[in-house]
């Protein structure tokens, strides 16, 4: 009888932890916006409304030209949730990337708990390994984390994401110096002079004009084929995090 009554205490008890437990509970994510965004800061306060505006565009106009969707969530907290749980949970029920590609990466930073992870969907684990994960953001956010320029490690992370992902690209680090990066802005400028050279020489160059002008369309953003919508990608357990 007092083995029997042990029993039914174990059993209780073992009923009142896993009631109580955090892993049988669901985890609370915050709701997919409609239209999609790229950059979600749900904390309010992460990034100024212009730096969430800039890196947004910046992320829709790649997945318009690669279908890849670079997405970035901002929380206060995971809660009791560990920051890649939350992540692959968020990603998988957010459908991040194309159906069938999944190529979708996501990127969650709490900013209570200071942690940021890199989760990656099946289809660009590839290219985007958790070695390299872990090394954008030791690298390239934490850094910068650590000195309050919390866009500044946003910006450079998602832009090696880009170049691993889509190496024709050749997204700017933020690595460069800044001599590098004032002789590329001088490049347009060169070309725009070359141009009007050629359009006042000879009526020919209008041609030219008509193809540089069509080549510069395929660049807007918020069109092309990746478009501004999650397709319903799916994530596996890739991807690396690391805390501030």
């Amino acid at each position: 009888m007092k083995i029997f009554k042990k029993f039914i205490t174990l059993i209780f008890i073992t009923l009142i932890v896993n009631v109580n437990s955090p892993a049988s509970a669901e985890i609370t994510l915050p709701a997919k916006p409609t239209p999609a965004k790229f950059v979600n800061d749900f904390t309010g306060k992460a990034l100024t409304s212009e730096q969430t505006s800039q890196l947004n565009q910046k992320l829709e106009n790649y997945s318009a030209q690669t279908t890849n969707q670079i997405v970035v969530v901002i929380v206060k907290s995971t809660g009791d949730y560990e920051i890649a749980d939350y992540s692959f949970e968020l990603g998988r029920t957010w459908g991040i990337g194309q159906k069938g590609k999944n190529n979708g990466v996501l990127i969650t930073w709490a900013t209570d708990d200071r942690k940021v992870f890199i989760a990656t969907g099946y289809g660009v684990e590839g290219e985007l390994t958790d070695a390299l994960s872990k090394r954008i953001i030791e690298q390239l956010i934490l850094p910068q984390f650590k000195q309050g320029n919390f866009y500044g490690g946003l910006d450079a992370g998602t832009n090696q994401i880009m170049n691993l992902l889509s190496p024709e690209l050749k997204m700017d680090n933020n690595l460069e110096s800044q001599e590098e990066q004032s002789k590329g802005s001088m490049i347009p400028i060169i070309f725009l002079i070359i141009w009007l050279i050629f359009f006042f020489i000879s009526p020919r160059s209008m041609l030219l004009g008509s193809a540089l002008g069509a080549m510069g369309s395929g660049r807007s953003f918020g069109g092309g084929r990746g478009g501004s919508s999650f397709g319903g990608g799916s994530f596996s357990g890739g991807g690396a995090g690391g805390s501030y």
